[in-house]
């Protein structure tokens, strides 16, 4: 619905627009996305409770983290390989070859 507005033209929320939007601050800072979110809200003006379709995206949200996690915890260990890597490098081992041999003798 469309905030009322003051004499001025400005609009005045109340404060169940101020509730709503702290809620859509906290649920994207959990990374969920405005679409989900707006589903969320959707579901509740319908007077519907939003809880199964939620939790359904908890477990979504929770399994890409994992994924994100998974996914970071690799490229630290190839990361930790590569300064190792770096830290024993020798002045004379770079050579006018190749763009940098540290980067480039990585596995794929």
């Amino acid at each position: 619905p469309e905030p009322e507005r003051s004499d001025g033209g400005y609009r005045r929320y109340g404060r169940g627009d101020e509730e709503r939007l702290r809620f859509v601050r906290g649920v994207r800072r959990l990374g969920f996305g405005l679409g989900e979110i707006r589903e969320v809200l959707a579901l509740r003006d319908r007077g519907e409770p939003p809880c199964s379709y939620v939790a359904e995206l908890i477990e979504q949200r929770a399994a890409e983290v994992d994924g994100q996690i998974a996914e970071l915890e690799r490229l630290k260990r190839e990361l930790a390989e590569l300064r190792d890597r770096a830290r024993r490098l020798r002045p004379d081992d770079c050579g006018p070859e190749g763009y940098c041999h540290i980067l480039e003798e990585r596995e794929p």
